[in-house]
């Protein structure tokens, strides 16, 4: 019997002036989710801070610096034997995004009415569906 797993990962909800995100695609030659839409992150490498990660991630697949980062929330995901500790951040992309093909097929901007007919990646959706909802909290609380 294989024992748990716990892994640690950070991702990113990239957004625009105008309510936008930006999602990738998945590459069709991934193991794990392949075509399916997803917030861009990754796996913690060890000793490697969220943060450093999450940087490392978005310059390897979209080749771009991220400005602005803020911690947005962390989620628990379990699936019986893998425990997922995601944290996730919200932040600006700085540069003009070049996709690598062996992480992603395509890049994508978003808006929140658009969210239900997107498939995503296991566990992305409630990100984005938290960040609408926190967007629009935060509208409230200024008027």
């Amino acid at each position: 019997m294989t024992p748990p797993v716990t892994k640690v990962s950070a991702s990113i909800i990239i957004f625009d002036p105008i309510d936008r995100i930006l999602l990738a695609k998945r590459s069709y030659k991934k193991l794990e989710d392949p075509g399916l839409w997803e917030t861009i992150g990754g796996t913690l490498e060890f000793g490697e801070s969220p943060e450093t990660c999450l940087r490392r991630e978005v310059t390897e697949e979209i080749g771009c610096k991220i400005a602005s980062l803020q911690l947005f929330n962390v989620y628990n995901y379990f699936d019986g034997k893998t425990h997922l500790i995601s944290v996730v951040y919200l932040g600006v992309l700085f540069g003009r995004p070049q996709i690598n093909k062996m992480e992603i097929e395509d890049i994508r901007w978003f808006t929140e009415f658009e969210i239900d007919s997107i498939e995503f990646s296991v566990n992305c959706k409630q990100r984005v569906l938290d960040y609408f909802l926190f967007k629009e909290i935060q509208k409230q609380n200024l008027n």
